[in-house]
């Protein structure tokens, strides 16, 4: 997770599978920086890497989230 200047906030390494055990293919972050404090209001952008599992492509997706307390 970024903020609105680029800086990294937060990482998140986790793996997530289109196993029947993770039917919803959910990532929880609870909107906190690398050193557990809330961060303020305000625009983040999240990075994830994926990987076609029928190609084997590697690829990022870059998308925008807003935090509002």
């Amino acid at each position: 997770v970024y903020s609105i200047t680029g800086l990294l906030v937060h990482s998140i390494k986790e793996t997530i599978s289109n196993s029947p055990s993770n039917v919803d293919g959910a990532l929880v972050w609870d909107g906190t920086d690398n050193k557990g404090n809330n961060l303020p209001n305000g625009t983040y952008f999240y990075k994830l890497y994926v990987k076609n599992p029928e190609s084997g492509k590697k690829e990022n997706k870059v998308n925008k989230l807003v935090i509002i307390k």
